[in-house]
């Protein structure tokens, strides 16, 4: 998966709020991910809120010239 010079910003989810990748490879180039919100409802579950920007399970990853920022979750904002 490759992505080039996008802004994904203003989005919620339990996991990966921002960009959620599970095994593969990624490459993200001149992006911006920004004010993004990992978040789980159940407090009893809060731990489960994981990635607010990005959250990339088994993923050979390339990020260059992009910005990971202001991005909200209970583990693991980035």
């Amino acid at each position: 998966t490759t992505l080039s010079q996008v802004t994904v910003t203003g989005n919620d989810a339990d996991t990966g709020a921002g960009i959620k990748m599970l095994n593969g490879t990624a490459t993200i180039t001149d992006s911006v991910v920004t004010g993004n919100i990992s978040v789980v409802d159940n407090s009893d579950y809060e731990e489960y809120s994981q990635g607010g920007g990005l959250y990339l399970q088994d993923v050979t990853a390339t990020i260059t010239g992009t910005d990971v920022t202001g991005n909200t979750a209970f583990q693991g904002a980035g």
